[in-house]
């Protein structure tokens, strides 16, 4: 995570380096400095981006599949700068998605499911261009979201669960529109969510853990009102593996879908959640991992739960949490 002065902190899993600290397969169960000047990090299987203030973008971990963007497929257990330019950035899987300040959409890593959306199949380690009039993007394991200025959302890479909302189980090396009047967007591992500007939830794909929010494991290929969202309020979106998390307005956290990790942070364990339960109060950023969820409160403290066998939850601990807990 970067705190509001740019210092970047890491903790959990250190395969290939993934943390950046320099010392591989060495995991950490409490946050370790890894940087400064930064503004923003998001991290995928065993290898994370991290762009700075500056607009230069930093990669780090395995890069086997070219998803550092830097013309080669080797891997660092330090930062090392690959770009520059660029004023958003998302990860998923072993591929990259970065936004420059034009608003062009680029992308790189692997390809197999046309997730990069350049029209091919082809895996890259260098950026290609994929459109433009983009603001904000999403990147799963396979497949991408991107929101552009004008708030239609467009879809691209596997589909075999109905992950692109496009109503087909097809899967698409370009991006296709898929909706309109979009604020926020959130890529799951086979499932999404969009907010719209009234602040609606809608979501799409997989849905067999509930990770949907309906009354039913029933999957969707088209964009559906989560139900019980109707009372609008939201304000922020973020999907997990198999489960989400929504933050509304008034600063009231959300949860639903598998629980098998704790990850809901109800108080339970296993099981899955079709509806959305409320977790807490006073939170102002959240972020749904693979098995684990951390939120910010409004008071700028830090919390964390669910799955902790690596150290993921950064509470000096390696035992998992069904309650959030407080980060040091």
């Amino acid at each position: 995570m970067v705190n509001t002065d740019g210092i970047l902190w890491a903790w959990g899993t250190n395969y290939y380096g993934a943390l950046g600290d320099g010392e591989p397969y060495i995991d950490k169960n409490v946050p370790v400095q890894i940087g400064s000047g930064y503004a923003s990090i998001s991290s995928g299987t065993y290898y994370s981006l991290g762009l700075k203030k500056d607009g230069t973008l930093w990669a780090w971990g395995i890069n086997d599949y070219g998803q550092f963007g830097n013309g080669t497929n080797a891997g660092s257990h330090i930062p090392i700068q690959v770009g520059q330019g660029f004023s958003a950035i998302s990860v998923g899987g072993y591929r990259s998605l970065g936004l420059k300040k034009d608003g062009t959409l680029w992308a790189w890593g692997i390809n197999g499911y046309g997730q990069l959306g350049d029209g091919t199949n082809v895996s890259k380690n260098s950026p290609v261009k994929i459109g433009s009039g983009y603001k904000s993007i999403s990147a799963a394991s396979t497949f991408s979201l991107g929101l552009k200025k004008d708030g239609t959302l467009w879809a691209w890479g596997h589909n075999e669960l109905g992950m692109l909302g496009d109503g087909t189980n097809v899967d698409r090396n370009s991006p296709v529109m898929i909706g309109t009047e979009f604020i926020a967007i959130a890529a799951g591992n086979t499932h999404a969510l969009g907010l719209k500007k009234d602040g609606t939830l809608w979501a799409w794909g997989s849905n067999f853990f509930g990770q949907l929010g309906e009354s039913t494991n029933a999957s969707t290929y088209t964009l559906t009102l989560v139900p019980k969202q109707i009372d609008k309020g939201y304000a922020a979106i973020s999907a997990g593996r198999f489960f989400s998390l929504a933050l509304k307005k008034d600063g009231t956290l959300w949860a639903w879908g598998d629980n098998i990790f704790r990850q809901l942070g109800n108080g339970t364990t296993g099981g899955s959640h079709f509806l959305p339960e409320q977790i807490g109060t006073d939170y102002a950023v959240i972020s749904a991992g693979s098995s684990h969820s951390l939120a910010i409160k409004t008071d700028g403290t830090l919390w964390a739960w669910g799955e902790n066998h690596s150290g993921q939850l950064g509470d000096g601990t390696n035992s998992s949490k069904d309650v959030p807990t407080k980060v040091n």
